[in-house]
């Protein structure tokens, strides 16, 4: 931030945007944080004996997912973010959630491409294991979500008990989960914030 002065007594600041990389690295954090409490307190749950009266996964994840709006906001104003311009919020949205897209399609085709090629090649009498392997890779990368993506992984088990007989409907599941974490942090992020502009009066 730099201070220009003008005539007479009124100073002008001028706000640089927050870096796209910045903002990323923000929600990397809080994305990660929330994370390890989603799958901590699922554990924590699941394996410690108590009787919950009520469905503890939709409640954890509905839980977790609006938890991002606070993480948004925190970190928002721990590091000073200034309102994004119309570009960086829809970069700053679309960063993860393609890196995400990206990491759930590149899974999903190993698994499903994996698996059909060893049927084929079980039909024609060869080996299966390159196959096999290629398909307990996407399968392994997608329960791995569990550890650094849990809201994201509880979602999908939600769906995985929804539409189980649905395929199409379960995959359109994905982008949900891949969008919102994102998406609820930026909201967050912006709460009570001003329009963006380059400069401030601050001083009468």
């Amino acid at each position: 931030m730099s201070l220009c002065y003008n005539s007479g007594t009124e100073v002008i600041v001028m706000s640089e945007e927050t870096s796209l990389k910045a903002r990323f690295a923000g929600f990397a954090g809080g994305h990660f944080i929330l994370s390890l409490l989603g799958y901590g307190l699922y554990f924590w749950v699941a394996f410690s004996g108590f009787v919950i009266e009520f469905p503890i996964l939709p409640v954890l994840t509905g839980g977790l997912m609006l938890l991002y709006v606070l993480a948004g906001f925190l970190v928002a104003r721990l590091f000073h973010w200034t309102r994004p311009s119309r570009k960086r919020a829809v970069q700053a949205v679309a960063l993860p959630a393609g890196i995400a897209l990206f990491f759930a399609g590149a899974s999903l085709l190993m698994l499903f491409g994996g698996s059909a090629a060893a049927a084929w090649a079980e039909r024609l009498g060869k080996s299966t294991d390159a196959a096999a392997t290629v398909a307990g890779t996407g399968m392994v990368a997608l329960l791995s979500t569990v550890f650094w993506a849990s809201p994201s992984f509880f979602l999908m088990l939600l769906a995985t008990m929804a539409f189980l007989e649905n395929g199409v409907l379960w995959l359109l599941c994905v982008l949900p989960a891949a969008v919102l974490p994102p998406l609820l942090f930026f909201l967050g992020s912006i709460l009570g914030k001003r329009e963006l502009t380059s400069a401030e009066n601050v001083i009468e």
